[in-house]
C-alpha cells in the first residue's frame, strides 16, 4: 500500500530547516551505547549523550552554542550506561540504565554541570542483567520503567520500590513502550518482534501480535488519541516498513506502507498535536514526514541532509517559535559529534499575525496525577493549554 500524497492537509508543505553551522553544538563524545537507543534525549533546558568515557553522561544546556571544550565535567558512574531519560516533569533530574542491572537518577545543579557528579540521588537494583532501556511514564509523576534483555519493571520512584512486574513474555530487548492518550496502557515493541498492548496495572498483556517480520528491532508510537499504533520494522528481505494497527483489534494491521531498503534503523516521533510522523533513522540524512489519519497516512515531504544522524530528540512545542509558524523543534546529532537543531515550519505568506489553525491546543506538561494514584487505578486525560 502506498502513502498518498496529502491534497488537503495544512501540513502539507511543511518543511524543515537546519541551524546554521555557528548555532549548532560540536565536540560531543558519544560514547558506546545500546544500539537500539536514540543516544540523544532532550528537554527544555539540558540534552544529554553518554560520553565516551565509560560510565560518563555529558549534559549540556541545549542554549550552548559553538565547540564544547575537550573535557567537560560528567555525571560519572562506575559501569557503562546503556541509556537515559529526563525526567518529564523536572528538567534538572535525569535516569541512567546501567550496565551492572541497575537504574540511578542524577540531579543536574542550576545552570548545568560545573564539576563531576558521581554521587546519584537514589539507585535501583534493578535486575540481574544489564540495563539496556530506561523510561519514564509520559503523563503520571514518579513512574519508571527499566528493561534488561528479557524483564522489565515498572518502580514507583517515590518510594523506591517496583510496584509492578511487566508479565514474564519478553525473548528479546524492549526497544519502546509507548502509551496511549491517557497513560492507561502501554503498548511495547521488542526484538522478539513482538507488539504487545500491556495493561501493566493488572500485570498483564491485553493482546500481541508479530509485528514485523525481520530480524532488527522495530519501535512503536501510540497515535495520539486515536485507538491505533503506528510501528516501523523491517521485512523479512531487510525491506523497511511503517505499519499502522487498532489497538482494539491487533490481529492484522489496517495500514502498511513499504519504504525501503535501507539497513538504517528507524527513529520515529510522533506530534500529537498535528498528528504528523516524523521519521528519522540513524546512518540517515532524511527525515520522512507523514500525516496520520483514522486509516493510514498520507505523505507529506521529506527533509534532507548530507550529513547522516547517530540519533535524534524531539524538543517540547513550548521551543516552538509560533509567529514562525513553527511546529516542531528536533536536535539531531551526527558521528562527527555535531548537534544540530532542525525546525519545522508551515510556510504563510503573511507572518505578521498568529495562524490559529496551525495550533491545536497542547499539552501543558503537568503530570496528570501522583504515582499512588495511577496505581490505585486512576486514569485522567492530560490538561491543554492554548498556544499565544
Amino acid at each position: 500500500m502506498a502513502a498518498k500524497k496529502a491534497e488537503s492537509s495544512k501540513y502539507k508543505y511543511l518543511f524543515g530547516t537546519p541551524a546554521q553551522p555557528t548555532d549548532c553544538i560540536g565536540g560531543i563524545a558519544i560514547g558506546s551505547v545500546s544500539p537500539d537507543s536514540n543516544v540523544i534525549k532532550a528537554n527544555k533546558t539540558f540534552l544529554a549523550v553518554p560520553w565516551k568515557i565509560t560510565g560518563g553522561l555529558g549534559i549540556v544546556p541545549i542554549t550552548n552554542k559553538g565547540a564544547l571544550p575537550e573535557e567537560i565535567p560528567l555525571i560519572m558512574q562506575e559501569d557503562g550506561i546503556n541509556e537515559c531519560a529526563f525526567n518529564p516533569f523536572d528538567d534538572h533530574v535525569i535516569a541512567t540504565a546501567g550496565q551492572d542491572g541497575s537504574a540511578r537518577l542524577y540531579k543536574i545543579p542550576e545552570g548545568g554541570i560545573k564539576s563531576e557528579i558521581t554521587e546519584p540521588i537514589a539507585t535501583f537494583t534493578a535486575h540481574s542483567k544489564r540495563l539496556m532501556f530506561v523510561d519514564w511514564h509520559p503523563l503520571v509523576r514518579d513512574i519508571l520503567i527499566t528493561a534488561s534483555n528479557d524483564e522489565a519493571k515498572l518502580w514507583d520512584v517515590s518510594t523506591g520500590t517496583v510496584a509492578r512486574d511487566f508479565p514474564a513474555v519478553y525473548k528479546g530487548q524492549i526497544t519502546s513502550v509507548a502509551w496511549n492518550y491517557n497513560g492507561s496502557i502501554c503498548a511495547t515493541a521488542s526484538k522478539d518482534k513482538a507488539l504487545r498492548l500491556v495493561d501493566i496495572r493488572g500485570s498483564s498483556i491485553a493482546s500481541e501480535v508479530q509485528a514485523h517480520s525481520g530480524a532488527k528491532g522495530f519501535r512503536a508510537v501510540w497515535a495520539g488519541k486515536r485507538e491505533a499504533i503506528v510501528t516501523v520494522g523491517f521485512t523479512k528481505t531487510a525491506e523497511r516498513e511503517i505499519s499502522m494497527w487498532d489497538a482494539r483489534h491487533l490481529s492484522s494491521p489496517i495500514f502498511n506502507l513499504k519504504l525501503d531498503n535501507s539497513p538504517a534503523a528507524p527513529l520515529p516521533f510522533y506530534d500529537v498535536d498535528t498528528s504528523v510522523l516524523y521519521l528519522g533513522a540513524k546512518g540517515e540524512g532524511t527525515i520522512k514526514l507523514y500525516e496520520v489519519t483514522d486509516t493510514g497516512m498520507t505523505y507529506l515531504s521529506d527533509f534532507k541532509s548530507p550529513a547522516p544522524a547517530s540519533g535524534m530528540a524531539m524538543l517540547s512545542k513550548s521551543l516552538c517559535e509560533p509567529m514562525k509558524c513553527e511546529v516542531a523543534k528536533f536536535l539531531k546529532i551526527t558521528a562527527a559529534g555535531l548537534v544540530v537543531p532542525i525546525r519545522f515550519e508551515v510556510p504563510r505568506s503573511n507572518m505578521s499575525f498568529f495562524h490559529e489553525d496551525l495550533y491545536p491546543d497542547t499539552y501543558t506538561g503537568k503530570p496528570t496525577q501522583e504515582g499512588q494514584e495511577w496505581l490505585s487505578g486512576v486514569d485522567r486525560d492530560p490538561e491543554l493549554v492554548a498556544i499565544r
